[in-house]
């Protein structure tokens, strides 16, 4: 999908490219045809200025041998020759000459300018679309992103912790015995639960988890063999409770069949293309929805349309109810 993308972002940007050529060629070839009108009108003039030439040099040849003849002769038709002086008009060619030069320097240089971009253009097109630079963006496109969405605090909070998990800083795993933890109201007593360390009210974030066991078929404890999302602040911390939406808590995982579901009335499947061993948590407080994904591939599995909330902080929610399951909480800041 991503080369499929990026594919698609280069065939536009080459037909945009294709597009300003073809809308500037009218103008670029009408400079052409105007160049070739003031070259044709340059040649006329010059042309003119030749014969003008010409005569000039007769007139001034006739003008000394008229100078070197007696007083006499020289005086008898000197108005003829003054006459033919002023009758030849330098002026008019001298005027004309400067105006084509100057129109067509102003062309020859627009013409230039744009062989100039044109060359400029087929240059940068030739140097990126090398053998090198086509495969550096194979590699970028096939790269794994980045989400887009800001990073959570979701290291697993111990104080609030059932005795039987145990939580060394972005890992919460299954012990072997249970914790010597205190009995504070925060803490679940009866369910295999722990909540992250930054609750959220607001914005959207995201976390994953990377899901170890350490054999498919030990004991289950619990009501799922795991299960990651997200709970309400009010989320009952004492006593037995389903993971459901109707309990304040929005998760998906595996289940006590070893199916990978949604935690809700229905328990749908999630549509895997193999064994989930990342999971993507997104959480939307604007849009009151939390969406899941797969950690590696990237594929969304199932969002949940949270509703209402009453202005309640979600917190970052895990369940371990599988003996040797073990949590990695990743790409998260710490405080």
């Amino acid at each position: 999908e991503l080369l499929a993308t990026e594919k698609q972002q280069v065939g536009l940007a080459l037909e945009s490219l294709q597009e300003l050529l073809r809308e500037r060629q009218p103008v670029w070839l009408g400079w052409l045809a105007e160049q070739e009108k003031m070259e044709s009108e340059w040649a006329v003039t010059l042309a003119q200025l030749s014969r003008e030439t010409s005569c000039l040099q007769q007139l001034m040849a006739q003008t000394e041998r008229k100078c070197r003849q007696p007083d006499g002769e020289f005086l008898q038709d000197i108005q003829d020759t003054v006459d033919r002086c002023r009758s030849y008009v330098v002026g008019r060619v001298e005027s004309i000459s400067p105006s084509l030069q100057d129109r067509l320097r102003t062309l020859l240089e627009k013409n230039a300018s744009v062989r100039q971009i044109v060359d400029s253009c087929k240059a940068s097109l030739q140097a990126t679309l090398t053998r090198e630079n086509l495969e550096q963006l194979l590699t970028t496109a096939l790269a794994p992103q980045q989400p887009r969405y800001p990073r959570a605090n979701a290291v697993p909070n111990s104080s609030t912790a059932h005795p039987r998990l145990l939580c060394n800083g972005s890992t919460v795993t299954w012990a072997d015995r249970y914790q010597n933890y205190s009995d504070v109201p925060g803490r679940f007593d009866r369910e295999f639960c722990v909540l992250g360390r930054e609750g959220f009210n607001t914005g959207w974030h995201w976390w994953e988890v990377s899901v170890q066991v350490a054999a498919d078929n030990a004991p289950v404890r619990g009501t799922a063999c795991w299960a990651i999302g997200v709970a309400k602040e009010s989320v009952r911390r004492k006593g037995r409770f389903e993971l459901s939406p109707q309990e304040g808590i929005w998760a998906v995982g595996k289940s006590v069949r070893g199916e990978f579901v949604t935690f809700d009335t229905d328990q749908k499947k999630l549509s895997l293309k193999k064994v989930l061993q990342r999971l993507r948590v997104r959480l939307d407080c604007e849009a009151k929805e939390v969406e899941f994904l797969d950690g590696e591939t990237e594929d969304s599995l199932h969002t949940f349309q949270m509703g209402p909330l009453l202005g309640e902080t979600l917190w970052p929610f895990f369940y371990l109810g599988q003996v040797g399951v073990t949590f990695i909480v990743r790409n998260f800041h710490i405080l």
